[in-house]
């Protein structure tokens, strides 16, 4: 109420009142004592909340309330007694000063009520949708990071378990005349293997795998990979490849970039078992401020890479917990469940964002932004022969590793290529070796060693005594001082563990003798 004031002041105060009212943000509406509509805002017309035909002067909240509950936005039950319940409650009882929900419209409404004087209701209504997708989006991140710590230290652990085994099969396999034996230790290193794709798959996920990123052309890798792809998908499946021309290049590990690609057109292929289309797009694209601040990514220039396939498609709450660890929908031996989740972990590795469009029985498309790059395309053919057994002449190789039985292992896969090898636990008995010794041709150094002195330490320390002595890293983990920004220093020599004899003689031939 006004007081003191002439006709003509309260006249302006009404108008200024109302200019007031049709202004603000938010939605109102206000029903009087008996919950009738005698007031609504344009901003809540524009809503959509509530259908026109209750969007009336004196429209019966009770009326309104009946749709709604015959939508089933109260939940299950009797439409009239949820509606007559709701009406009831907001008469007699406290009010519900701060509700959410979702009408027709799809969107997230936030309600606040207040009580009037004459046993009214007045409400505001704040569309907060967006807000809500960021929130649930920083719980899922937080929840991502959690389990990445999490996957990261216990793929470390089990790389190494994994490095001892690998390591011992194939010394049985080499030494073995018992075929018998020999057969089942190549079954067991099968399935060793598979365990350390497992753990790959997982610091992929983490965003712990060290990554080798070149400044390529997305298309042309596309292209190449193209023949490959259409095997893999069948006759049954079209496959159409869409590059924009004039693509922008982007630096990303281009190996890594493929496993990701293969496993999106797999999980393709799996939600179209009666054929269908398979559609390969690569664009330019601009993410704005707006944009990039719902999603963990920075405005800029990217370069989207779009996946779209016929298939089944997913619902929202498969969508929403597509990227976690082991989910899959698949039948229980059909795939680990770790594709979504490693493309996710390598994406944001990369300093991209992914994002999956779906709508049942319609498809399904995974977008990837990968940020755009300066600089000038690399050859990414290595047309350079690798030789698997070496002709060492007898050079001198240094093992620093803290865990004896891996120790053991490595030096025995390396005298077994015709090397000769000298050990050490850590880089205070390493640099006691060197220098009691007199002679070492190569440092074979894991990069997490206890005492104090890790192996990156290590090898500097080597290298101001004796800079002709090249370092290779051993390493089942990332997140250490040779990985900076989930890329490898670039004066780094690494083998991820667990390695094959194989991948250990090409290193070792390749850093001692420049192959």
């Amino acid at each position: 109420m006004i007081e003191d004031v002439n006709d003509i002041d309260a006249q302006r105060i009404q108008e200024f009142l109302k200019i007031t009212f049709e202004s603000m943000d938010q939605g109102i509406t206000i029903y009087d004592g008996d919950f009738k509509l005698v007031a609504w805002n344009d901003r809540y017309a524009a809503m959509g909340i509530t259908p026109r035909k209750h969007l009336q002067y004196g429209a019966n909240l009770l009326n309104l309330y009946l749709d709604f509950a015959k939508e089933g936005i109260f939940g299950p039950g009797d439409p009239e007694e949820l509606a007559a319940q709701r009406v009831q409650a907001m008469r007699d009882g406290p009010l519900i000063k701060n509700e959410l929900l979702t009408p027709p419209t799809g969107r997230t409404i936030r309600i606040r009520r207040f009580r009037l004087p004459n046993g009214g209701v007045c409400a505001t209504f704040n569309d907060v949708t967006e807000e809500m997708q960021v929130e649930v989006q920083l719980r899922q991140s937080q929840k991502m990071d959690a389990i990445g710590k999490l996957t990261g230290g216990v793929a470390h652990d089990f790389n190494n378990v994994l490095a001892i085994i690998t390591g011992s099969l194939e010394l049985i396999i080499d030494k073995s005349k018992d075929e018998t034996i020999a057969r089942i230790a190549r079954e067991a290193l099968e399935t060793s293997d598979r365990g350390a794709r497992l753990t790959h798959r997982l610091l992929a996920f983490a965003r712990q795998q060290p990554l080798e990123p070149k400044i390529i052309n997305p298309g042309a890798l596309f292209t190449g990979l193209l023949d490959m792809l259409r095997q893999l998908l069948g006759e049954p499946i079209d496959v159409e490849l869409v590059c924009d021309a004039g693509l922008w290049l982007c630096e990303v590990d281009p190996n890594q970039l493929e496993h990701v690609v293969i496993n999106l057109v797999v999980n393709a292929r799996d939600s179209m078992p009666d054929g269908g289309k398979l559609t390969i797009e690569a664009s330019n694209a601009r993410v704005d401020d707006d944009y990039a601040e719902t999603v963990e990514i920075s405005p800029g220039q990217y370069v989207c890479l779009a996946v779209t396939d016929t298939g089944y498609g997913m619902e929202q709450k498969v969508i929403e917990t597509a990227f976690d660890p082991f989910f899959t929908t698949k039948q229980a031996g059909h795939g680990t469940g770790l594709g979504l989740s490693m493309a996710h972990g390598f994406v944001k590795q990369s300093g991209g964002h992914i994002k999956i469009y779906s709508e049942v029985n319609q498809g399904t498309t995974v977008k990837i932004y990968l940020p755009r790059a300066g600089g000038h395309q690399i050859d990414l053919i290595d047309q350079t022969p690798v030789r698997d057994e070496v002709s060492t002449g007898r050079k001198v190789i240094l093992v620093v590793e803290d865990d004896n039985k891996l120790r053991s292992v490595v030096v025995s896969q390396i005298e077994s290529l015709g090397y000769e090898t000298l050990e050490a636990a850590d880089g205070a008995e390493g640099l006691a070796v060197i220098e009691k010794n007199g002679r070492v041709d190569l440092l074979l150094t894991d990069v997490v060693l206890p005492g104090g002195m890790s192996g990156r330490e290590l090898s500097t320390r080597v290298n101001e005594a004796h800079p002709d002595i090249p370092v290779v890293f051993m390493s089942g983990y990332t997140e250490n001082s040779i990985i900076h920004h989930g890329r490898l220093d670039s004066d780094v020599v690494l083998l991820q563990k667990p390695f094959r004899k194989a991948d250990l003689s090409r290193t070792l031939r390749r850093v001692l003798y420049q192959d």
